[in-house]
């Protein structure tokens, strides 16, 4: 939980302070490649926010963060939130891993996932961190 909270802090001070993550994708690495076209189903409700990326705060949604209902996090950078429930499924597109990252537990990856039955107000990539797809979700058949 406190590493959570660290890993939290670290995220937002990175989003305000407009240091902007640079990302790989890695879905070709063999740690990563069984998970890619699997789906996983959410055993517990998560956030999905829609969210404007540095530098400014701007209307436009950039990307949509997966994120645990508590803790949770806010700020002029949120455009969009809403809940999904239990039983919502995540598709894995990809994993990507930050290359710039000043996070203290290292590098931080994601996974890009398809959200089933869920209307994006943007075209834009869905994240949730793959720490959080392994804690949170049950794989489907």
């Amino acid at each position: 939980m406190k590493k959570s909270l660290i890993t939290l802090a670290v995220c937002l001070f990175t989003l305000i302070s407009g240091c902007t993550l640079k990302y790989e994708n890695v879905s070709e690495h063999p740690g990563y490649l069984s998970l890619l076209n699997t789906q996983f189903s959410l055993k517990k409700e998560m956030y999905i926010s829609g969210v404007n990326l540095p530098p400014g705060y701007g209307k436009d949604i950039n990307i949509y963060i997966i994120s645990p209902t508590h803790p949770t996090w806010t700020g002029p950078e949120v455009i969009t939130r809403d809940i999904l429930k239990p039983g919502t499924i995540l598709k894995v597109q990809s994993i990507r891993r930050s290359i710039n990252s000043v996070l203290l537990e290292g590098k931080k990856v994601e996974a890009v996932v398809v959200v089933d039955l869920y209307e994006k107000d943007a075209n834009v990539p869905v994240v949730i961190e793959l720490k959080l797809l392994k804690q949170q979700l049950i794989l489907e058949n």
